[in-house]
This record gives C-alpha cells, structure tokens and sequence, in this order.
C-alpha cells in the first residue's frame, strides 16, 4: 500500500499532498500538483453530484466516479489519485452508481445502508430502524429476499408486460387523438365555410350575426380544442417514461438490490398511474362539433345567431315514430312506464295500466305476461337478460326474460318509496 506523507490545507489555498514510493513498484509521484490542477478547473456551474474533494475546499467539479470505501465522490484527476493510493477499493464509473449508492443509504441514519422492506408501512429500512421503529411489524423481510421472491412470483416479468402494454396502447391513442382533432379541424373548416355561404346570400343585416355566430364557433372549439391537446401532450409524455422505464427495468439486475427494488416499486407505481390515465382518457367522450342551420331562415332577422353549435355524441335525435297495438284484445289502452330491448331483441314493457311486464318479439307482437302485484313505476336493465322494476310503494322486482318467457328472479324491499330506479356500472 502506499503511505501518504502529511498535508496541509490553507484556505483559499488549493488541497496540496505528496505520494511517497510505493513498496511494489518502486515509483515515486507528487499529488499535488495534479491534485491542485484538478481544482483549479472548478467552475461555478451547479452539479447533481460535485467532486467530494474539490467540495471541500470550496470549489466546484462534477463527479464522475464514487468510493464504496470511502464513500466519497471524485473528478477524473482525484479519481487517478485516489486510485493511486487505495489500489483495493472500489470504483463506480459514473454519476448515476454514484448517486445509487447513495441511494443505499437510510434517509434518517445517514451512514448505515438500507437492507430491509417493511411491507406494513411500505418503506425501505435499515438496521437501526428495525429496531428503534419496525420491531412489532408483522411483514419485515430483507431486501435480496424480497427481490428473490418477485423474481419468483414473476413480478418483474408481469411489470415488463405492462410497460410493454402501455408503450403498445399510448401511440395508438396519440393517433386516436390526433386524427379526431384534425377530423374536427376539418369540421371547424366546413361549418366556417357553410357559415360564410349563408351569410352570402343574406343582406346587410347579418352583420352582427355573422360576428356572433363565428365568435361562438371559435369559442366552442377552443373550448373542446384544448383538451385533446392536453391529452395528445400527455400521451406524449407518457409514453417517454414508459421507454426510459423499459430499459431499466431491462437492466435492473445489474443495479444493486436496494436500487433494483426501488426502481420497481417507482415503475410499479407510475405504470398504474398511467394504466388509470389511458383508460381515463380512452373512456373519456370525446367532444365533437356540428352546425345545425335554422330551417326557417327567411324569419331569421329576429335571431341573434345564425344556428346553433352542438356536440352530436350528446344529442338525442328523434327519427320518426310509429304506433303499435301492444295490449290484448280484451284490455283497454297500455299506459308504459318502461320500456327496454333486450340482447336478442325483443322488446320489454312495464305497464302501469295492467299491472304486468309484457314481452313483444321483433314484430311487436305479445308473447309472454307477467302479472305484478301493484303498480310499475320504473324499470332500468341490469344485463341483456335481467330489469329491475320499481313497484308500488317500496319495492323493486328483478325479472329475467329467459327462452321467451318473463321469470321473477328476486324482490328488494325497502323503507322508504321508490318511485324511480336506474342502474350503472354495478350500482342500482
């Protein structure tokens, strides 16, 4: 090994040291020139990780490499001195494993490393506190344990799939997006066309009209414009951390354990975010935009606009009617208060004035009765088989319509009155 001789360090002045001859080599070198060299290059940029030596006496050098021994960070030209002097340490080539052995250390026991999970508080510990905190934890297991077992239960490959789900489904609604958002430029472009046409064929009075119409227009788009940008950004993003998260989960073997673990609880975390996000985002209804011009145009000077700006995916359009005999010759006229087709397309009807549900084939034609005691207020569906009928006062009957025929599956009874009922997403 070789012995370094005494060092004096002035201030303001630069770290200054001398290595005698080393016993197997017999060469003999001066550190501190070198040394002195290494800090006067400092400069007043900030880094992440600043040269521990160069730190100490005030000056400023990024770290390149870090001393599992000495637990100090160096810069190229202390890094060769140090190496000089401690031949049997080891060396982390680069920031990034310098500050993962930071990492490795307890964030309230600064010197002792982190080699233990406590599943009941979800937190990497160490020793110290195990003891003085984690000591009643039932769920308390080292950290190469924790990992053996989730290469074991295939949490790591399951989390790979993931991402890789993720990376798969984020472009497809980026374009999703973005193809909407152009089909709704391309819209906005028609409807201002379709706009300035009838205004070509008006006199001098559709000014103001014209003015308020197109301000409308612009306000309405803008306002369903920003949204879909804010998600194609996000997408975007999105898809940036699922890439640089594939490659570390990829190399996460050769990362130490603490690290490894961390880096998986951290994918762990942000892919569910971003699984949540997507399916946000992908169920989200997305806005759209139409023009509707008024039919009596010729009366249109007692407007303000010259039509009204809508979002068709939330219009309900009347297509026409028809008129159907839905009772028994014997009965007189239904009085439906509900009314539901099911997956095989037979109609269902609760009706008020008989008492029953009725049961029509694709023709309209009654099928099947099913007589109620008291009166059907309401019915809303719970599968493509099953309603529920809300009947006087305070009960609600669950009928299935099976082989053509209307079966009582259970009776809810209540305190209280239900004169209305509706069922969404497994909620009645």
């Amino acid at each position: 090994m070789a012995t370094a001789g005494n060092s004096s360090v002035d201030e303001g002045s630069c770290l200054s040291a001398t290595l005698y001859t080393r016993s197997d080599s017999g060469a003999s070198l001066n550190m501190g020139s070198d040394l002195g060299a290494s800090i006067d290059e400092g400069s007043d940029m900030i880094y992440e990780i600043c040269c521990s030596v160069c730190e100490e006496n005030g000056l400023n050098k990024n770290a390149l490499f870090f001393c599992q021994e000495c637990h100090k960070c160096y810069c190229n030209k202390c890094e060769n001195l140090h190496n000089l002097m401690y031949t049997r340490h080891t060396i982390l080539g680069s920031p990034s494993m310098a500050q993962r052995a930071f990492d490795d250390q307890c964030t309230y026991h600064k010197d002792v490393k982190l080699t233990l999970i406590c599943e009941d508080h979800d937190q990497l510990i160490c020793s110290v506190c195990h003891l003085i905190n984690h000591q009643v934890c039932n769920k308390v297991e080292l950290i190469p344990d924790k990992l053996k077992n989730m290469h074991q239960i295939g949490e790591l490959r399951k989390m790979t799939e993931q991402i890789q789900a993720l990376l798969i489904n984020l472009p497809k609604t980026k374009q999703d997006l973005k193809d909407h958002l152009d089909w709704m430029r391309k819209i906005y472009k028609e409807i201002q066309s379709q706009i300035r046409i009838l205004r070509s064929t008006l006199n001098e009075t559709l000014n103001s009209m014209e003015k308020t119409t197109l301000w409308e227009l612009d306000t309405f788009f803008a306002a369903v414009e920003k949204p879909l940008e804010d998600d194609i950004k996000n997408v975007d993003v999105a898809y940036s951390e699922m890439q640089h998260m594939k490659v570390d989960i990829k190399n996460i073997d050769k990362n130490t354990e603490t690290y490894a673990l961390m880096l998986f609880r951290k994918c762990k975390k942000k892919t569910f975010q971003l699984e949540t996000e997507m399916s946000s985002i992908i169920d989200r209804n997305k806005p759209c935009i139409a023009f509707d011009t008024h039919p009596s145009i010729q009366h249109m000077i007692t407007l303000t606009t010259l039509g009204k700006l809508m979002n068709p995916n939330n219009q309900m359009v009347l297509y026409g009617k028809t008129s159907h005999r839905l009772r028994f010759k014997h009965e007189e006229k239904c009085c439906v208060s509900g009314i539901y087709q099911t997956a095989s397309g037979e109609i269902l009807l609760a009706d008020r004035k008989h008492l029953n549900m009725k049961l029509l084939d694709k023709t309209l034609n009654v099928i099947a009765v099913l007589a109620l005691p008291d009166v059907p207020w309401s019915m809303c569906s719970i599968d493509s088989s099953l309603v529920a009928v809300a009947v006087h006062v305070n009960k609600v009957h669950f009928i299935r319509e099976t082989k053509c025929q209307l079966v009582l599956d259970r009776i809810l009874k209540f305190e209280h009155k239900c004169l209305g009922i509706a069922h969404q997403q497994g909620t009645l």
